[in-house]
């Protein structure tokens, strides 16, 4: 379904975080200026012209905010099916893109704003249901909502770069979480092939907590919460190995307090670690989605829009 931009510049004046209030005035009139100038090429765009495809490109690739919003937005109209595969790697280097820019808005202690946010977010998805594996780099920083399963569905050839993520000091806590739980499901299907090591070592970091300065660390404002411990605990569990279940049978015996003192963690997050642990150890129940490593098998069930763009796209393009 496409979207018309002008629909996403209409969202982009979402209120930002305080301390960016005038930065973000600047860059909302600098946005509708800029809509404003382009509209003509945004339209030739919508029709299929190259030349107005090419600035398009040249806009959503930028390292300057109101010109990579105004570049997604116009790319999101253009109707999935009628995407060249040079607008398609724009919109994968622009979302790659986003993941830098919030990062610095996180370490800057900006927020990202909102309309931002969930323009990245439809971009993510829009992305996914290609069924390309090149898109992987780029979602594996969304690994939510119907992007999960779609990662789960790429199997292995998802896992490096969700581990790209998982052992990224850069990750906020919310996306070393989705990552990691991504992570668990493909292994408690498909196994860690070639890539156990590299397993281990991120199920290990986040049951022990990240180090202090990591954005996905307790203290750290970009990572505070939510964190990846019972998703850490839910691929710990499929890979079993004999530290891994030693660093499970520990959390199950821990008290929150001492969770807190070791990891860092908050406490909301730090009391969900025990029960988790111990459902695992026990087999009984699991408590949370966040704790189950089949939580994305056949995950597109819930989606089946998605689910249907996805497996549609892959059946008609066997070789990418």
């Amino acid at each position: 379904m496409r979207i018309a931009a002008w629909t996403w510049i209409a969202a982009l004046s979402a209120v930002a975080a305080p301390g960016a209030a005038q930065e973000s005035a600047e860059s909302a009139k600098r946005t509708a200026d800029l809509w404003k100038a382009e509209r003509a090429t945004i339209e030739k765009l919508i029709a299929g012209d190259a030349e107005a495809e090419r600035r398009i490109v040249e806009l959503m690739t930028a390292d300057d905010d109101p010109r990579w919003q105004v570049g997604v937005g116009a790319a999101l109209s253009v109707e999935p099916e009628e995407r060249s595969p040079a607008l398609i790697a724009g919109m994968i280097e622009a979302l790659l893109r986003d993941v830098e820019w919030s990062h610095k808005q996180y370490a800057a202690d900006l927020g990202v704003k909102k309309g931002r946010w969930e323009m990245s977010s439809h971009l993510a998805r829009e992305l996914a249901v290609t069924g390309n594996p090149a898109v992987l780099p780029a979602v594996a920083w969304h690994a939510a909502g119907p992007m999960a399963p779609i990662l789960w569905e790429h199997g292995h050839a998802a896992v490096p770069h969700l581990l790209a993520v998982a052992l990224s000091p850069r990750a906020t806590g919310g996306e070393a979480r989705d990552a990691v739980l991504v992570l668990a499901s493909i292994v408690s299907t498909y196994g860690p092939g070639a890539y156990a090591e590299e397993l281990i070592e991120a199920a290990a970091l986040h049951l022990d907590g990240p180090p202090e300065g990591w954005m996905s660390a307790g203290k750290h404002r970009g990572g505070g919460f939510p964190s990846a411990l019972e998703e850490a605990i839910a691929l710990a569990s499929v890979l079993r190995t004999p530290e891994l279940t030693e660093r499970i049978e520990a959390i199950a015996a821990s008290t929150p307090e001492a969770i807190m003192a070791q990891t860092g963690y908050g406490i909301v997050i730090a009391k969900s670690g025990p029960p988790c642990a111990r459902a695992h150890l026990e087999g009984t129940t699991l408590p949370r989605h966040f704790c189950d490593p089949r939580a994305w098998v056949d995950g597109l069930d819930y989606f089946p829009e998605f689910r249907k763009r996805f497996r549609e796209a892959r059946r008609n393009k066997p070789g990418d």
